[in-house]
């Protein structure tokens, strides 16, 4: 049975969590298949550390932006994925999960570990 959250139980850090997996577009209610893969990069985060992926943002460069180069151990090429799957540009970001599934794979033989 699926339940629903009570607006009482809901906190500003529960709220604040959430807007980590969340795109800039869908933030402004304008979906797209882009939207899910971005979420995809903090959920890796969030597997790699098992830490709020929010910590991983910071502004660098170009504005707000991850950066899991700060986690130690993770090769540079599981880096490049996760920046390019929560990039805040939506043509920055892979198109497609198959493109994804492909950028692991390659990752994973390249020597480099992912």
């Amino acid at each position: 049975m699926v339940g629903f959250v009570s607006l009482k139980t809901l906190n500003l850090s529960n709220l604040l969590s959430a807007t980590a997996y969340t795109a800039p577009e869908q933030q402004l209610g304008q979906l797209t298949p882009a939207s899910d893969l971005f979420a995809l990069g903090p959920t890796l985060l969030y597997l790699l550390t098992g830490k709020d992926p929010s910590g991983f943002y910071t502004s660098q460069e170009n504005g707000v932006r991850v950066y899991p180069e700060y986690i130690p151990g993770v090769s540079p090429a599981l880096v490049t994925i996760i920046r390019k799957l929560a990039n805040p540009l939506l043509e920055e970001r892979f198109v497609s999960a198959i493109e994804v599934r492909e950028a692991l794979g390659k990752a994973a033989l390249s020597g480099e570990g992912i």
